[in-house]
């Protein structure tokens, strides 16, 4: 059956009703998008920058339309066909690409980690609040044309093919991932601790080579010039990080602790200590690498041991996702798109033991976490407290306190995820 022959097979499956309505909501969210492209939102940034790789600038140097580019020049380089064409043409495409990427998210975590219930009214009320909860921040990667939902696909989808004993597929979708935008690189030591190693060994060189690709394009003085202005931006002493402990769009954990730690100045904020900067990056460092530490409890096994089960396995890797946008510098809202598998997990767990009239201690704590951080993270948005109230929100950095609260709640519940293989899959190989 070709494509074609499935589409009608599809529409008449709808039936006449609602496949008025399918229509419709595909005529809205074309609209949507063709809107958004014509904007550009953040893939103006990486657009010039494309632009003035092509003519051969360095990328990072101003004037700037927008933002400062600060991803790697293999990117810019990448995006150089996109650049070539008419206005608003390449956001449109990568909309498209990010709609479909998301499609398939969800549909390796329904069928591929098993986030789903036996029966269809407990799957629809399971998925309702999913995506509830995660609707902020996909809204957020569409209207900014950001990457974050290409990102994850590339982290949960080189994860299936390492278990489809594609190991070497797996590492190259990471190794691209981290070479685009670092943050996937945290999959390496995943992959080295679940003994996938020709998943982190061609992980690691397709990071090298992609690299030095640029080379080929902009000649090794301009290669070297544009390496050594990204390495600058990407320092963790860099003074651009300092800064956005007063900015009220960052929100990832050292721009709330600056503010805890140091008399930033900034509104909405009152430090609990009065510390110098130096001092407080030192206390960053030691909060950061206690919650790395912490993944360990989440893997839940020793060493060069295989995951027990699939949704053991998102499970651990959710708590990794999770800390992306908490422990990397200059994360903004869509960022903690990640978040996405920790709230499958802890909306499993809740529907599932209500389900099961299974009310103790453990579950109204999760349940009390979840709420309280859906009201901090997704209640913010202007959408619903207005534009006022929102940009307080931020300076306040409710996202990244919220997002923190679901640490707790992932923690508390590891016993239903390592019980778990066998009943709602099979255990891995």
């Amino acid at each position: 059956m070709d494509i074609w022959q499935k589409a009608i097979h599809f529409f008449k499956g709808l039936g006449v009703l609602r496949g008025v309505v399918f229509c419709i909501v595909c005529i809205l969210v074309l609209t949507y998008l063709v809107s958004t492209s014509i904007k550009g939102g953040d893939f103006v940034t990486f657009l010039e920058a494309a632009d003035k790789m092509w003519h051969g600038k360095n990328i990072y140097d101003p004037p700037y339309i927008n933002l400062r580019y600060s991803y790697s020049p293999f990117w810019a380089m990448v995006l150089v066909p996109f650049a070539l064409l008419p206005d608003g043409l390449g956001a449109f495409i990568w909309l498209i690409l990010s709609l479909i990427l998301l499609w398939r998210t969800i549909y390796l975590l329904r069928t591929r980690f098993c986030v789903s219930m036996p029966d269809k009214g407990s799957n629809v009320i399971l998925w309702f609040l999913i995506l509830l909860y995660i609707s902020r921040y996909i809204e957020l990667n569409f209207h900014h044309v950001q990457m974050t939902i290409f990102l994850l696909w590339m982290i949960l989808e080189s994860i299936l093919l390492a278990e489809n004993n594609k190991e070497m597929m797996a590492g190259i979708l990471i190794g691209v991932g981290a070479i685009i935008k670092i943050m996937p690189i945290v999959m390496v030591p995943y992959f080295l601790y679940r003994r996938r190693f020709i998943a982190a060994l061609s992980s690691c060189i397709t990071i090298g080579v992609c690299f030095f690709l640029p080379i080929f394009f902009v000649g090794k003085e301009r290669f070297s010039e544009l390496n050594q202005s990204w390495f600058s931006i990407l320092r963790p002493d860099s003074p651009e990080f300092q800064v956005d402990a007063t900015w009220h769009f960052p929100q990832n954990l050292s721009a709330l602790l600056y503010r805890l730690f140091v008399d930033t100045g900034a509104p909405y904020s009152r430090n609990v200590v009065s510390l110098s900067y130096p001092q407080a990056e030192l206390w960053i460092w030691i909060v950061i690498g206690g919650l790395v530490l912490m993944t360990i409890y989440f893997l839940n096994s020793m060493p060069f041991q295989r995951s027990k089960s699939k949704l053991h396995q998102l499970y651990e890797v959710s708590y990794i996702t999770l800390l992306i946008p908490l422990i990397f510098p200059h994360q903004m809202k869509y960022a903690f798109y990640f978040v996405f598998p920790a709230i499958c997990c802890l909306c499993l767990v809740i529907v599932t033991n209500y389900q099961g009239q299974k009310r103790s201690i453990k579950y109204l704590s999760t349940v009390c976490l979840v709420f309280i951080s859906f009201i901090l993270c997704t209640a913010t948005t202007d959408l619903i407290i207005g534009m006022k109230y929102s940009t307080i929100s931020q300076h306040l950095k409710t996202i990244t306190i919220g997002t923190l609260l679901l640490i707790p709640a992932l923690a508390i519940n590891r016993s239903f995820f390592s019980a778990r293989g066998g009943i709602l899959d099979k255990p891995n190989d």
